[in-house]
């Protein structure tokens, strides 16, 4: 369960850091990326694109970070090669095996406890 949940939680928050919004996050939208952090959406558009926008986004890890005026940019890449929509599959996927864990313990009421903990986590929108 604490593998599955822990990494569905962890890509859901490099998720809503690119997506982010300002105000209601209280974070800089795309801080992982202008502080050039090796994210699952970042690794994994590496693998899915070619050319300019590949360079681009390798130029992230290389460079350790890109400036705050081309994130927009790099979300964009994301959502042409498809990593956002693929990281919203492994974030549930994720999410409904580590649930299926928790429908395997003997104790009932600690089983709803760690679904309802699950959820929370997983539904979080900052």
């Amino acid at each position: 369960f604490g593998e599955k949940i822990g990494r569905a939680f962890q890509i859901q928050d490099d998720f809503l850091d690119i997506m982010a919004d300002d105000g209601k996050s209280g974070k800089i939208a795309g801080g992982d990326v202008i502080n050039g952090k090796k994210t699952y959406l970042l690794l994994r558009s590496i693998e899915l694109t070619t050319g300019n926008d590949h360079r681009l986004l390798q130029s992230i890890i290389e460079n350790n970070g890109i400036s705050a005026d081309r994130v927009p940019e790099i979300r964009s890449i994301y959502q042409r090669c498809g990593v956002l929509d693929e990281t919203r599959l492994l974030i549930h996927r994720d999410t409904e095996n580590a649930l299926s864990a928790v429908d395997k313990l003997p104790h009932a009421e600690g089983r709803e406890y760690l679904k309802g903990f699950a959820n929370i986590l997983v539904k979080r929108d900052y």
